[in-house]
């Protein structure tokens, strides 16, 4: 691998069968098993820092990167990657082997936004018998209830009450707007987090900064 000084990354060829050996038979070895296949994704395919390229010296993209393990390993791409940022979200001393993998994963974005870890830990370890369903009305509510963006001439959004003793959130109604600003809040988490990835995009992204200033008649700071 080669350093980018430009933009702090490297340079890093798309994973091929022998990075590949191992992985598929941890996936068949229980939750513990998913966890470490998460893990090793880690390192075989970083989240940031990555500058991907073929072995032609091509680009390539991080899609390509799963694209490439799942033809070695047999699992879905976006399985592959969901294992991995799920691993990433959740330190390994905070991971219980007795609560479903899936509620983890629900939860993985929720854990990674500020403020909201300890308090994710803790209701997945209140709520043992949560299904993978209570976790994900657990983290629009919350969603819901996080500080919104002001525009002009309006109050703040109402927030959602919080989740009920049983992983509930009888207030929490799934909608394509509750979607939508959920993946631009992830969006925009993850280029704060990395500056340096997202260098040689400044242009794209205050472009469409603007875009939503000019749609939505936003107060930008």
């Amino acid at each position: 691998m080669t350093t980018d000084k430009k933009a702090k990354s490297v340079d890093k060829f798309l994973p091929v069968e022998s990075d590949c050996v191992g992985l598929a038979k941890l996936a068949t070895d229980s939750r513990k098993g998913i966890w470490k296949m998460g893990d090793a994704l880690q390192k075989l395919v970083p989240q940031v820092g990555i500058h991907w390229k073929q072995l032609d010296g091509e680009k390539a993209s991080e899609a390509k990167a799963f694209e490439a393990v799942s033809l070695y390993v047999g699992i879905a791409p976006t399985t592959l990657k969901a294992y991995r940022n799920t691993s990433i979200a959740f330190k390994a001393v905070d991971r219980d082997m007795d609560i479903n993998f899936s509620i983890y994963k629900e939860l993985a974005s929720l854990a990674n936004t500020k403020g909201q870890y300890a308090k994710t830990i803790k209701w997945i370890n209140s709520n043992p018998t949560a299904t993978a369903e209570d976790a994900k009305n657990h983290r629009k509510a919350i969603n819901g209830s996080l500080e919104p963006v002001i525009t002009k001439g309006t109050d703040p959004a109402p927030s959602v009450d919080g989740s009920s003793d049983d992983g509930t959130t009888p207030n929490a109604t799934a909608t394509d707007v509750e979607g939508t600003l959920e993946m631009l809040n992830t969006a925009t988490t993850t280029i704060k987090e990395n500056p340096d990835l997202f260098s040689d995009h400044v242009k794209i992204i205050s472009r469409c900064v603007e875009l939503l200033a000019s749609a939505t008649d936003l107060v930008t700071v």
